[in-house]
């Protein structure tokens, strides 16, 4: 996952592919493998853009003609990694989103939330929609239990989800393009802040079981990823440590992760868990009287050493060359303000 770096992708870079196939193929980068359709395939109207605002993958789509999301079981055992969709109708509303065994209706300006670990189809009039890809492990740096904020509609006219769906709205290409790269950052945070508002405002998560069946096959390495991401803080979790808890080998541990994200390891999914909250606190003033070497501790990370051999690798940079130029960029913001 692509903590820090800000980059697009748009239409205007696959023309040769027809109008329907292309737009798919720049949802389908943000949305994890689903299923697209439209009942205007032949004639399609629509245009779309990606681009990473920090940890999130943010897609802007715009266009008249209507969409139709499938995901199933077998695209989340296919995706490189889990995630909750946060979604915003710019315009039309009339929307649906089925997820287990609920559905929900949206309207304009309504935030839809919905989980890529679980089956769900979401049917929307017009192709004028914002949405956010937030990492499981992102989201539980905010919110340490998200699983039954999934399959939720946030009325868009109430509270921080009001903010929240403001601020989507004007979160277009062109202003990502017109802000400094040293604020992207700041943009993500303040996201994923408003977001965790919203979430607490909307009342208790439901039961974890309320809607993902026991069959689904993606349902172990989704527990065990969930669990990952609650003790990836302590520097002696292991495979062995996950597999004693769910009861089943190691060499199954390592086989789960490898079919779910698609050849990346445990290790790399622990690595993505523990380098996402050095991150923050890297460039959060609120631990900025922590030492590099704590930051590593807090993170996960049991030696300072093997904390700035993993962080180089990642970013190029020590900790704490990061951290002291994420200062002075915060520094030269405020002096240019």
């Amino acid at each position: 996952m692509n903590t820090v770096l800000s980059s697009s992708y748009s239409v205007d870079l696959v023309s040769e592919m027809p109008r329907f196939e292309r737009w798919a193929g720049i949802v389908s980068r943000v949305l994890n493998p689903v299923e697209l359709d439209s009942s205007e395939r032949e004639h399609f109207d629509a245009r779309a853009s990606t681009f990473q605002l920090g940890g999130v993958a943010c897609l802007f789509s715009q266009g008249a003609s209507p969409v139709v999301v499938h995901g199933t079981c077998q695209h989340a055992a296919e995706a490189t990694g889990h995630s909750y969709q946060v979604v915003v109708m710019r315009h039309s509303g009339n929307g649906v989103l089925q997820q287990g065994h609920q559905e929900t209706h949206f309207g304009a300006r309504d935030l839809v939330l919905f989980s890529t670990t679980q089956d769900m189809v979401v049917k929307v009039p017009d192709a004028n929609f914002t949405c956010l890809s937030i990492p499981d492990a992102v989201v539980r740096l905010w919110r340490p239990e998200p699983h039954g904020h999934g399959a939720r509609v946030l009325p868009g006219d109430k509270g921080w989800a009001a903010v929240l769906s403001s601020y989507l709205n004007h979160l277009k290409p062109e202003v990502i393009a017109a802000t400094a790269p040293g604020q992207h950052l700041q943009m993500f945070e303040h996201v994923l802040s408003i977001y965790a508002f919203a979430l607490q405002e909307s009342g208790p998560a439901l039961p974890a079981d309320a809607h993902i069946s026991s069959h689904n096959k993606a349902d172990l390495f989704a527990r065990m990823h969930n669990w990952l991401a609650e003790h990836y803080m302590d520097p002696e979790i292991s495979a062995t440590h996950i597999a004693q808890h769910f009861g089943i080998s190691v060499r199954e541990v390592h086989r789960r992760f490898s079919r779910a994200r698609q050849g990346s390891t445990f290790l790399d999914a622990l690595r993505e868990l523990r380098m996402t909250a050095a991150i923050r606190m890297l460039t959060d003033s609120h631990f900025s009287s922590l030492t590099v070497a704590e930051i590593g501790y807090r993170s996960g990370f049991s030696e300072p050493a093997y904390f700035g051999r993993v962080f180089r690798q990642r970013l190029g940079c020590s900790p704490g060359a990061f951290a002291k130029a994420r200062m002075k960029d915060g520094l030269a913001e405020r002096v240019a303000a």
